[in-house]
């Protein structure tokens, strides 16, 4: 941004953005850079998820004690990593462009949608649907993927939810499926 007599003008030089990606990433590595390798798990784990998930449902993934994980994500909360809410159980990032960064540092992003997914298919039988689809579709798993969308869509209909089931439908158009 430059400011002007005449207002502000949004720069387009790529030098200039790319300096300000860099300056971003360096800041969001210094702030992860003094996490143990445990709480860099957790902080991974959340920024794998496009649904909100709370503090209970993170210790079940890990298979870490409550206590400990309540523990882990009060320091990556000093570290302004992630944000508790104190008036419910959610945790979210302090910035989509941190959460973000962290997800791109991921190596290897199928293997942790694949753990995730059959974690979640095995102790949270109740957790969202079309999450633990799209860790499926992540992890390269179509079939899975579809299997649990096809399940989802017999229970929408049981419900008379229609526009839920045309969205699950587009979805699963957009499968690469094997015929």
């Amino acid at each position: 941004l430059q400011f002007t007599g005449s207002g502000v003008i949004v720069t387009k030089d790529e030098n200039k953005l790319s300096l300000l990606d860099q300056t971003h990433s360096a800041i969001y590595d210094l702030r992860l850079s003094s996490l143990s390798e445990v709480e860099l798990r957790v902080v991974e784990t959340f920024s794998s998820f496009d649904a909100v998930i709370d503090l209970i449902t993170c210790a079940k993934l890990l298979d870490l004690p409550i206590k400990e994980t309540e523990e882990f994500i009060s320091n990556i909360q000093l570290n302004n990593v992630l944000q508790h809410f104190t008036s419910g159980q959610n945790i979210l990032f302090t910035s989509d462009g941190l959460k973000k960064h962290v997800y791109s540092q991921i190596e290897q992003k199928e293997k942790l949608h694949l753990k995730i997914a059959n974690k979640i298919s095995e102790v949270l039988q109740s957790f969202n649907k079309n999450e633990l689809a799209r860790h499926y579709e992540l992890a390269g798993e179509y079939e899975h993927c579809f299997s649990v969308l096809e399940n989802e869509i017999i229970e929408a209909e049981k419900l008379s939810a229609f526009y839920y089931i045309k969205n699950i439908l587009e979805n699963l158009l957009k499968l690469p499926l094997s015929v």
